[in-house]
């Protein structure tokens, strides 16, 4: 299973990068955010509302579902998530480097903790 990050390294970067301190005191306030997403269509984008997890919170899930075993890795550590439908999704450039270095890196904390989602292998 995959779920958003609450500790994704690019919004944080993002965050810090831009200043934009409500934002940071948001996301520090609550686990509960939207990501917009542009809908054909429709003009404005839609707001679609996700919690997020920490990595940490997604393991206790877990075990309290009864799971005995928990892994926990992350994708799009480095790369940032493409939401927008282009014809070319070949990586390319600095992306592909990018992407062999997470295959590496995704199951290995502090990394397993900073992708845009984590990933989550859990068996009984």
């Amino acid at each position: 299973m995959t779920v958003l990050n609450r500790l994704q390294l690019t919004w944080w970067a993002d965050t810090v990068l831009k200043r934009d301190k409500k934002g940071f005191r948001r996301r520090l306030a609550t686990d509960l955010c939207y990501i917009k997403v542009r809908v054909p269509g429709r003009k404005k984008k839609l707001k679609l509302w996700t919690k997020l997890f920490s990595p940490l919170e997604l393991e206790k899930a877990l075990r309290s579902a009864g799971f005995r075993t928990v892994r926990i890795g992350s994708v799009l550590i480095f790369l940032r998530p493409k939401f927008s439908y282009t014809p070319h999704t070949d990586l390319r450039g600095l992306e592909v480097g990018l992407a062999r270095l997470e295959e590496k890196l995704r199951w290995l904390p502090p990394f397993s903790y900073l992708g845009a989602y984590l990933i989550a292998l859990a068996g009984k």
